[in-house]
């Protein structure tokens, strides 16, 4: 399967920074393959334009989890021009067989060598099916839950909601590369009803 190369896009986010240091971190991030990531971070004014990038080295990911932390500073002045910033991360060599896993993420004010859980965390995130119709979710251990919702609706991921028609396969560590989540979808998307007539 030929590689792609994802982009990740998180939501924008209201701040006004008092310091020109920042700290981007992933706390538990891994790929069944080596893998690479980086993340950009857009910076804008209070007019919604975009006024500034910063974009961080290539991280290579293992396949073990592991912590990736990288402080940097905006410019003297920079910073007071900022009201808006928002987080995207790339990818390279990640493929359906050689997914990405990861959580914990952190990006505030200051320099931080270890990740530090927030006093409030995000409890429902909704999860969209605009570009494909499936999603994995996934726990600590690797093993992971795939929702197939043929419709597109999305749902959070505390809640799997009312729709017309959703499938719910468990993928767990040992399945054979024929359970693999891309063959489970297409299996399922081209089923067809079958009508025997006895005549006799």
């Amino acid at each position: 399967m030929s590689e792609i190369n994802y982009r990740i896009i998180f939501p924008k986010t209201e701040v006004m920074f008092e310091s020109s240091t920042l700290t981007f971190t992933i706390n538990h991030i891994k790929s069944r393959y080596l893998s690479t990531l980086y993340f950009i971070l857009h910076c804008f004014d209070k007019n919604d334009e975009e006024i500034f990038t910063y974009t961080s080295p290539r991280w290579v990911i293992t396949t073990e989890y592991t912590r990736k932390t990288k402080t940097f500073e905006l410019g003297e002045g920079l910073f007071d021009d900022i009201t808006y910033t928002q987080i995207e991360l790339r990818t390279a060599n990640i493929s359906s067989e050689n997914p990405l896993y990861f959580n914990q993420m952190m990006f505030n004010e200051g320099e931080y060598e270890e990740y530090s859980i927030p006093y409030a965390q995000i409890k429902g995130a909704e999860v969209y099916c605009n570009n494909t119709r499936y999603v994995n979710m996934y726990d600590n251990t690797g093993n992971y839950l795939q929702v197939i919702r043929p419709t597109g609706e999305p749902f959070t991921s505390d809640c799997l909601t009312k729709c017309g028609c959703t499938v719910i396969a468990p993928h767990l560590e040992g399945e054979t590369d024929i359970d693999d989540p891309i063959n489970l979808f297409m299996e399922f998307i081209n089923q067809t009803d079958q009508r025997i007539d006895v005549l006799r």
